[in-house]
């Protein structure tokens, strides 16, 4: 049977009539042996292919079939009729313009044929994938992933053409061929991660988005790269978004370095919570001793200009510590008033009686701050994260204060801070990323990776050559 096809206007030549029960198949072809027949051939009838049920529907009405079964095919005026906005009338206006809209009467009853995929070719777009696992066969749009062809369900995300879902405001992914989903790797974090992991990684996301905002798309991958790091050592089916064996799977595409990259990156997270609590009680139960002591000088001429002096340096000084709007004009003129009234004369007895309790109460209000921070669930911690190559050497810093670790997920993240400088000296690593953590009960984590991969590179410092170590045993390979 030959036939026009409407959709580019050629002829084709197929093996038998258009009939529903003749089970013909002009485009399948034998596989030799050892070839993926279903790779090959569609596997489709010509009458599935042309679609005739779907053109024959009543609510359709484009083509019929005779008393014995076959197809009686339109003409090109039945198709200008037809009022369903497919590839059928975008065809026809094509054709129209290359003959300049001139449809003589030969041409409005020639019958054509309408298709849903072309039955003399398996793939009729030309994709690589055969017609009956083609999502849209007559437009090469398609990827061609392994869950086509698996229509129970494919695990691992390699076997599916994964995109981020946007009508559901990001937080998970979908495969575009099939109804696969995976829940987005960032909120999942906080259930996955360690308390110092997760924060890293609420770091590195906002210093991500910092480069996103600079169009530094070096910079940015080579964060991205420390973020997969930290996901990739956690235990397997952890992330939905993961492969076929478990194993996290990045959803992220590298298109500016891969092994072979040039950067060095270091990210130092410490838990500051005691050092900032031996800080506060350095300066605020300095202050209170000191002033004592001035309050303990203020009947003398002399104390009362060391007590004035003093209460303007430790204003300004707390002003600056906290940097806050602290009332710097109240305090000094309140403290100058207290140390230049004296109530009574005091004795030096009495005077160092005075300075006693008020250490004695500092010391006390020191060690119930003390038990509140060990025993409780606030911290402090800064993170730095220093990226260098041969050309550039960027450090950024990030302080949290007083954070909830039991609801780590909605503590909000300072900007952080960007310091730029001309790399300096040479460097010793590359491809490598170091992440050290100093714990609140003192231990410390260290391990070297390789940002893209599973080695890194490191200078031999007696020859200066290149050694690739294995980052997993740290030997040489």
């Amino acid at each position: 049977m030959s036939a026009i096809l409407i959709s580019g206007y050629e002829y084709v030549e197929l093996k038998g009539r258009l009939n529903k029960y003749n089970h013909i198949d002009s485009d399948y072809e034998e596989c030799v042996e050892g070839e993926n027949d279903f790779h090959k051939n569609d596997h489709l009838t010509d009458w599935e292919e042309v679609g005739v049920d779907y053109w024959t529907d009543p609510d359709m009405g484009l083509m019929s079939y005779d008393d014995e079964g076959n197809a009686i095919l339109p003409t090109i005026m039945d198709c200008l009729e037809f009022t369903e906005l497919t590839y059928v009338e975008e065809g026809l206006k094509r054709c129209q313009q290359d003959l300049k809209y001139n449809f003589g009467e030969a041409i409005r009853g020639k019958r054509v044929l309408p298709i849903l995929s072309d039955p003399t070719r398996a793939d009729s777009d030309g994709d690589g994938i055969v017609d009956k696992y083609d999502p849209n066969p007559l437009m090469a749009i398609d990827v061609d992933t392994p869950c086509l062809y698996d229509k129970g369900g494919i695990f691992g995300v390699e076997n599916h053409a994964m995109q981020i879902d946007f009508g559901n405001a990001c937080e998970s992914y979908f495969c575009v061929n099939c109804n696969y989903e995976a829940i987005a790797p960032e909120l999942q974090d906080d259930k996955i991660l360690s308390n110092e992991e997760y924060i890293i990684v609420q770091s590195l996301l906002s210093l991500y988005k910092y480069f996103e905002s600079m169009e530094d798309h070096v910079s940015k991958e080579v964060v991205y790269s420390a973020i997969d790091n930290i996901r990739e050592i956690k235990a397997k089916y952890s992330y939905d978004f993961c492969s076929s064996d478990g194993s996290y799977a990045t959803p992220f595409a590298y298109l500016c370095i891969d092994e072979n990259n040039e950067y060095f990156m270091d990210i130092h997270m410490a838990d500051t919570t005691l050092s900032e609590w031996m800080m506060d009680n350095v300066v605020y139960g300095g202050k209170t001793l000191i002033d004592a002591v001035a309050l303990g000088l203020s009947p003398t001429w002399y104390g009362v200009v060391i007590g004035v002096a003093w209460t303007i340096i430790s204003a300004y000084g707390i002003m600056k510590y906290e940097e806050s709007k602290y009332d710097f004009i109240g305090t000094v003129i309140g403290c100058t008033c207290t140390i230049t009234d004296p109530i009574w004369p005091i004795s030096p007895t009495r005077s160092q009686a005075f300075f006693a309790i008020s250490a004695i109460n500092q010391i006390g209000i020191s060690l119930q701050d003390l038990e509140s921070t060990l025993s409780g669930s606030l911290r402090s911690c800064s993170v730095s994260v220093r990226i260098r190559s041969d050309s550039i050497d960027i450090w950024n810093s990030l302080s949290l204060s007083m954070f909830d670790v039991n609801d780590l997920k909605y503590t909000r993240y300072n900007q952080m801070k960007h310091t730029y400088y001309d790399a300096n000296g040479s460097l010793n690593f590359k491809n490598a990323l170091n992440i050290r953590i100093e714990n609140f009960d003192g231990t410390t984590y260290d391990r070297m990776f390789g940002l893209i991969g599973n080695c890194f590179f490191r200078k031999d410092t007696s020859t200066f050559e290149w050694q690739q170590v294995d980052e997993r045993t740290l030997q040489i390979l």
